[in-house]
């Protein structure tokens, strides 16, 4: 009997000892996922190790600018100009060539992805920071398609806000630009040739921008998406410096961004576009009808009866095909020149610079 009932202890132990072990494993792996997110989440130790160190390596940057002006103030005897300007960035061991650029204020310069205007006076001010930089959540939308007080160096004045989040506005041009010259963009023999920014601007396809994809649909999109090309050589930027960047065409991720919140009839039926990425660029667009409206919001997403291309490529694996707007209609437009859609610029502002007319 004495023995009976110790087996049955044991057996009682050994259930206890299991459940315990259960329970610690369980505990355990708890507080593991509140440690894992501790030091990873969006507030986590790494991440705000990580954010402190770009705070950092910024405020750094900005000192050196400081110190260059100073020194080409001195220079200059109380004045700035240009080769003083050069002269003490480059001392400073900073890249000036095709970086600095003279407006009618001062200077814009360009720097490790971040961009900074210099007033004639010597103040200095962030005006994009590449850290911080993504299309963020959609403001102002009751604005969408109002005309902006805005006039490029090229003499347009017909822009239209057409995105705008906490730091930056996006502008297009009310119109298109007809039978524009794609010629340029043979030159672009890979994605490797596209600006940083413009990698953040298509932000999820940017890996494909690299030395060895040659795809056809990439080299385009690296085209419309050169910051350089279009405000240096275009002149779709102002002489004020008031424009941080200008693109040949929306990429895709703005074009959604705007229309999701902003079509009244994608907002009435909820046809909205959904985007996803694939191999080689991004698969066939739809709403849940199979189309977009582009009627409302005062042309933003449509012009006439033309089509114009959008910064991005389609999924180029079994066609050269790229993304264009056309007719009210989600559609595709080929590589090889059968349809010659137009060119729409988008033009970036800070988002205190925003006046509309």
């Amino acid at each position: 009997m004495k023995k009976i009932q110790k087996q049955v202890n044991n057996k009682r132990n050994n259930g206890i000892t299991l459940i315990a072990l259960v329970i610690t494993i369980i505990v355990l792996l708890i507080l593991a996922g509140i440690s894992i997110a501790t030091l990873t989440g969006e507030n986590g130790i790494i991440t705000r190790m990580n954010q402190a160190q770009e705070e950092t390596t910024l405020a750094n940057e900005l000192e050196k600018i400081k110190l260059a002006v100073n020194s080409a103030f001195i220079e200059g005897k109380g004045g700035l100009n240009e080769e003083n300007l050069k002269e003490a960035l480059d001392k400073s061991e900073f890249s000036v060539e095709n970086n600095l650029k003279t407006k009618n204020t001062g200077w814009i310069f360009k720097v490790n992805g971040n961009i900074y205007k210099i007033s004639l006076d010597g103040n200095i001010k962030l005006i994009f920071d590449e850290n911080t930089f993504k299309i963020g959540v959609a403001k102002n939308v009751e604005n969408y398609g109002r005309l902006v007080n805005f006039q490029s160096e090229n003499g347009i004045s017909d822009w239209k806000l057409f995105y705008q989040d906490d730091n930056y506005a996006y502008l297009i041009y009310d119109g298109v630009i007809k039978e524009y010259s794609t010629s340029s963009y043979l030159s672009y023999k890979n994605g490797a040739d596209v600006s940083k920014i413009g990698q953040k601007l298509s932000y999820k396809i940017s890996n494909l921008f690299t030395e060895k994809n040659t795809n056809e649909n990439i080299r385009y999109t690296a085209w419309l998406l050169d910051t350089e090309f279009w405000g240096t050589t275009n002149k779709y930027e102002d002489t004020e410096g008031i424009a941080i960047f200008s693109i040949g065409s929306p990429t895709l991720e703005l074009f959604a961004a705007s229309y999701n919140v902003a079509s009244a009839i994608a907002q009435a039926h909820g046809y909205n576009l959904n985007i996803e990425p694939e191999e080689d660029g991004y698969k066939s667009i739809e709403t849940s009808s199979g189309y977009f409206f582009s009627s409302d919001r005062n042309g933003i997403y449509n012009c006439g009866d033309g089509s114009w291309w959008l910064a991005s490529p389609w999924n180029g694996r079994y066609y050269n095909f790229r993304m264009i707007v056309n007719g009210g209609y989600w559609t595709l437009g080929d590589v090889t020149g059968s349809i010659k859609p137009d060119i729409r610029p988008i033009i970036c502002i800070s988002a205190s610079d925003l006046i509309l007319k």
